[in-house]
């Protein structure tokens, strides 16, 4: 299942656990942009595993939660959601802004002496 069919809440889940790379559910329940409590959230986990978004494995006394969906996939369905929600589906348009934020960035960081990598 692709993650921006989901409800906006399991999508955060998601997305979190993508940016992540994995993550128990506490870890998650902290990256929260709006509080759920630790039951909630191990519940919203246990139905995402079921519609095949995440996966999980026991590590020690928790389990802890992967993308279903290997990170360079995940990374290009974030890209086409991006480019479709906020460019009108243009690829290239969403390249364009990506360059001039990095160029900004770049000129931010040196303007103040911090010397970035990427």
């Amino acid at each position: 299942m692709e993650i921006e069919r989901l409800a906006p809440r399991e999508r955060e889940l998601a997305q979190i656990v993508v940016a992540l790379g994995e993550a128990s559910a506490t870890d998650i329940e902290r990256k929260l942009s709006d509080p759920l409590s630790n039951s909630a959230v191990r519940s919203m986990l246990r139905r995402l595993e079921r519609k095949g978004v995440v996966r999980r494995h026991r590590r020690g006394n928790k389990f802890v939660y992967v993308s279903a969906t290997p990170t360079p996939a995940a990374r290009v369905e974030a890209l086409r959601r991006i480019s479709q929600e906020y460019f009108g589906g243009s690829l290239a348009a969403a390249a364009a802004a990506i360059a001039e934020l990095a160029r900004t960035e770049r000129a931010t960081a040196s303007s103040l002496g911090v010397r970035r990598t990427g």
